[in-house]
């Protein structure tokens, strides 16, 4: 036996409660995931741009955990998009502020430096 566990971001808009339903139940789906113990998420972190799940599950064959790990992965990734569950990506905002213009030569109205006059 062995325990997989993977992590989920979600937007925040989304009802952790109904995520973490979906969730145990998407791994449930999976016939090599064990019923028991039973499979269970939690809702771990507050990120800069999702609530972040762990979804933790045991297996009974160990040498296909990959293949088994990719099955979860692909009814989560069919559930939330099926029920309109986000799962967003960091982004930045980068504001660009305007400078101002940078003459080489000094305009008519300025002065000319002390050593010219």
């Amino acid at each position: 036996m062995r325990r997989i566990e993977i992590r989920v971001g979600a937007a925040y808009r989304h009802d952790p409660q109904l995520v973490l339903k979906l969730l145990e139940q998407k791994a449930l789906s999976v016939p090599r995931v064990l019923n028991h113990p039973a499979p269970r998420a939690l809702q771990v972190h507050y990120g800069d741009s999702a609530i972040e799940y762990s979804l933790r599950y045991w297996i009974s064959d160990p040498m296909n955990n990959i293949g088994i790990v990719s099955e979860v992965n692909q009814a989560i990734w069919t559930a939330f998009k099926r029920d309109g569950i986000e799962i967003p990506f960091p982004q930045q905002v980068n504001t660009v502020r305007e400078i101002p213009a940078f003459r080489s030569e000094p305009s008519a109205g300025d002065n000319p430096p002390v050593s010219l006059r």
